[in-house]
């Protein structure tokens, strides 16, 4: 079985904060203690992976009677949090009504979503951006209303030719924040046919007035359960509280019996399996035992494996050798997911594309130079297949 990653598993000091977001009352405030004990710091000082779980302790030691000096600096990191969720989550508003009058079809994924339906408290659920899905072919239009409403694109739109190797594109508004607007809502080999289910499936739900199409539960489980594997230590614990959440939901319950099927849809038994096994094994999770074997016992193909790895994997290559591996693996992933074969010359023109599109480049050897400057200018920051930049 491939090992969870390990920059994005909970460490003992992680794992005692979830317990003491999500344990019962006894618990949540001996594990909250402990941890106090080792971080005296201010709160607003500890590390963001720390941050991301405070909003939510708050509201489970509020509830276990907790009354320690530090409740009140607990309550102002929640009250911060309900704040700039609420004004993401009216631009999120305006964003779907302006969408909707140009017949756009768009979905919140991720943190909003689970805000708004799951745990059912925009203050609890911190995020560093909106993630909104879109169709492909709704991209130039998409962005045409995002520019007329305000928002800022971090880049220019990546022309036609280059977007199968990319998945998202960066949008930031004065007032509203950062927002990654997506046409793929996993790896670039993911088909545009195999998303089709994805929308199919997806359910309305109301909030903030106004009905919203989000991810069917058992869809966003597999969804945050791709997200929980990537090698992002600032999100090392928020994905636990997430997907338990789900988990949990009685109001929309994950559908057990399609679970499996899905996840290998996506090509995503390796992530959710892991992730599922971590939460069943760390916090007694109510997975059933067949859906779990289920998981255990499904092959993974080859590319499943390469698709797992890289997610588990840094994306930030440390020589021009290894820089070109991982590009040279990307653009063969984005060749699966259009259906087209890879040949030296289409990894040329994507790697030209890419790098004119990303760094302004015009010649292969801007490339390399413009790709190690940045390297060398910001530290290990080069994400491959998206052109916005990676929030949690």
């Amino acid at each position: 079985m491939t090992p969870l990653a390990p920059a994005n598993t909970p460490n003992r000091d992680q794992r005692r904060l979830l317990r003491a977001a999500l344990g019962p009352d006894a618990q949540a405030g001996d594990a909250w203690r402990a941890w106090r004990a080792r971080y005296p710091r201010p709160l607003v000082e500890c590390e963001p992976a720390a941050r991301s779980l405070f909003p939510l302790i708050y509201t489970n030691l509020s509830r276990a009677g907790y009354d320690g000096p530090d409740l009140a600096e607990l309550r102002e990191l929640y009250e911060r949090t309900w704040i700039a969720n609420q004004v993401r989550a009216r631009g999120l508003v305006e964003l779907l009504r302006a969408f909707r009058q140009a017949g756009i079809v768009a979905m919140p994924m991720k943190g909003m979503a689970l805000a708004l339906f799951y745990y059912d408290d925009l203050a609890v659920r911190p995020m560093g951006d909106v993630d909104l899905l879109i169709r492909p072919g709704d991209l130039e239009a998409a962005s045409q209303i995002l520019t007329a409403s305000g928002w800022q694109a971090d880049q220019e739109l990546p022309p036609e030719h280059l977007r199968p190797y990319l998945v998202a594109t960066g949008w930031d508004h004065a007032r509203f924040g950062p927002l990654d607007l997506h046409w793929n809502p996993y790896t670039v080999d993911v088909t545009d046919e195999t998303c089709r289910g994805l929308w199919q499936r997806a359910v309305v739900r109301s909030a903030l007035g106004v009905e919203i199409l989000v991810p069917d539960t058992t869809d966003l489980l597999v969804h945050m359960g791709f997200h929980s594997r990537k090698a992002d230590p600032q999100s090392a614990a928020r994905w636990v509280a997430d997907l338990l959440q789900l988990v949990a939901d009685k109001k929309a319950p994950v559908r057990w019996s399609e679970l499996v099927s899905r996840a290998t849809e996506f090509g995503m038994v390796g992530p959710v399996r892991d992730a599922l096994i971590y939460l069943r094994e760390q916090f007694a999770a109510d997975v059933p035992d067949d859906v779990l074997c289920d998981l255990i016992a499904r092959p993974l193909s080859d590319v499943d494996h390469r698709r797992y790895e890289g997610l588990a994997r840094d994306s930030s290559p440390a020589s021009v050798g290894a820089m070109i591996s991982l590009h040279w693996q990307h653009y063969t992933a984005g060749c699966r997911g259009a259906g087209r074969w890879p040949t030296p010359w289409g990894f040329a023109r994507y790697a030209l594309s890419y790098g004119r599109h990303r760094y302004g480049c015009h010649t292969v050897a801007e490339v390399a130079d413009g790709v190690l400057r940045r390297h060398a200018a910001e530290g290990p920051s080069l994400t491959v297949g998206n052109s916005a930049t990676i929030r949690s």
